[in-house]
């Protein structure tokens, strides 16, 4: 009876944490010459997060849409020593999610 209420438990838990949205995922890239103060204290940050959905023309033949997941990417420089920070790349990626034609 307890091992049946613990894995009761443990699949709740699991779908609860598969049915939250993607968070951003961070990547951090080696510090490096900062383009302000040129000291090697500037690093290079890349986030990436959902967006949106997107439809267009089903490629399958199909009449209707395949649906497209938008991923968006965004890559900053940050200066530990003078302060320094940009934005230096935006960029999106459409993700293939599922067919809706019929």
């Amino acid at each position: 009876m307890k091992k049946r209420v613990t894995t009761l438990l443990l699949t709740g838990v699991l779908m609860v944490m598969s049915s939250v949205p993607t968070m951003a995922a961070v990547a951090r890239v080696p510090i490096g010459p900062c383009p302000k103060c040129g000291v090697q204290a500037c690093s290079t940050t890349e986030s990436t997060g959902y967006e949106h959905d997107e439809l267009f023309a089903c490629k399958h033949g199909k009449s209707g849409y395949d649906r497209y997941r938008v991923y968006k990417t965004v890559t900053r420089k940050n200066c530990s020593n003078c302060g320094y920070s940009s934005t230096s790349k935006e960029t999106e990626t459409h993700k293939f999610y599922k067919c809706e034609g019929k």
